[in-house]
């Protein structure tokens, strides 16, 4: 047993794991030069938002250095009653005039005029005044609303012309009417007429092309609260001096005046010695078909007024009384048949405007021949001679 060899222990053997091999990635680079090329990319983006700034900031205008906004009318002139309580602007080469026979009437235009003392007003492309009629001392209002107003101004217009609208100007109601005129009014109208206390404001275009200024000028309106009575007497920095209606003149006193005849139609007519009388051949606002073939005016100059009197001696060409005022008086006015002296007449009586007194015409047939007399701007001062003057009026044969 002792000579037995001893036996190796042998351990049991332990399957040995391969060693874990690190895994490979595919296409692995440096970290480095991504984050280069980032930088690179930043920098641009940077540097392309700085330029894009820089040339917007450049490319705009600085608000704080933007000239101050300014209206077509702040450099115009102001006119201010502050009698009546009315403001507005013009422009600041226009001429503008007062008259003072008005409570309120100013006359515009570009270019330079005078209103003429004891004269009828200019005709000017705008005029802005209350809607006063009446004699010295005898003043009152046409129409004390619009509608009233808006229904005797549309009186003036062809009726298939007429445009109306409904405005606010200073705070007040008003309505502006334009269009196409008739007979002596032919042409482009536009009247806006605005409501005041007892009365109505009317402003006037009769130039067409200062539109836009006529506009302009509405919106520089202003009012104060200012209650106007019908007018008594002329503004107090004009005074107008008082009148009284004359007599009716006397037998003696018609005796004395001067006697017109005319050559060519054997009518004649007597007026005052302190009167003017010219003969208006060729030159009538009736006399567009050349129907005319005598005229003559009678005029007066009393204090605020130019009395004119009118007789015009017609041939219709063959028509009839009836058919020559159709063919030349528009249907917008109605005549009234009355009898004039012992002859069957027309009566015509227009709306008076630019604040001065109607015109009254009237027509009468004589043989073949038609008989025009007109009584315009006549004062309570001027009328009893006016209708003497007129009753005058023979023919011999």
């Amino acid at each position: 047993m002792e000579n037995q060899e001893e036996q190796p222990v042998i351990q049991p053997q332990i399957p040995v794991q391969p060693a874990e091999q690190p895994k490979i990635t595919k296409n692995l680079l440096p970290k480095w030069p991504l984050i280069i090329v980032g930088i690179i990319l930043l920098a641009t983006l940077l540097t392309g938002a700085f330029v894009l700034s820089k040339n917007f900031r450049l490319n705009q205008k600085p608000a704080l250095k933007t000239a101050p906004v300014t209206t077509p009318t702040a450099t115009w002139k102001t006119y201010t009653n502050s009698k009546v309580g009315v403001e507005f602007k013009y422009p600041p080469t226009w001429t503008a005039k007062f008259d003072p026979n008005w409570a309120l009437a100013v006359f515009l235009d570009n270019h330079p005029f005078e209103i003429i003392p004891q004269s009828e007003p200019p005709s000017t492309s705008i005029s802005i005044a209350f809607n006063e009629q009446g004699n010295i001392g005898e003043r009152s209002f046409r129409e004390t609303t619009l509608a009233q107003g808006q229904q005797n101004i549309e009186k003036l217009f062809d009726q298939n012309t007429i445009r109306n609208k409904l405005l606010t100007i200073g705070g007040k109601d008003a309505v502006q009417i334009t269009g196409q005129g008739t007979g002596m009014l032919s042409g482009y109208l536009e009247y806006t007429l605005i409501q005041m206390d007892n009365k109505l404001l009317i402003i006037e275009l009769k130039n067409q092309n200062f539109e836009n200024i006529y506009q302009q000028l509405l919106s520089t309106l202003k009012f104060t609260d200012q209650t106007t009575q019908a007018i008594t007497s002329a503004p107090k920095q004009t005074p107008i001096p008082t009148q009284t209606p004359t007599p009716i003149p006397t037998i003696n006193e018609i005796a004395s005046w001067k006697t017109y005849a005319d050559p060519n139609y054997a009518f004649q007519i007597q007026y005052p010695q302190t009167w003017t009388l010219r003969t208006t051949y060729g030159n009538s606002v009736r006399n567009t078909n050349n129907d005319r073939v005598a005229g003559i005016d009678i005029n007066t100059l009393t204090p605020g007024y130019g009395t004119v009197l009118v007789v015009n001696v017609i041939d219709p060409k063959g028509k009839t009384i009836e058919g020559w005022l159709s063919s030349n008086i528009s249907n917008t006015y109605v005549p009234t048949k009355v009898n004039y002296q012992g002859y069957v007449a027309y009566k015509y009586q227009y709306p008076t405007q630019d604040n001065r007194p109607g015109t009254v015409e009237i027509y009468y047939q004589y043989k073949d021949k038609i008989i025009f007399l007109a009584w315009n701007l006549i004062s309570a001062v001027d009328q009893p001679t006016a209708d003497q003057i007129m009753s005058s009026l023979k023919f011999s044969q």
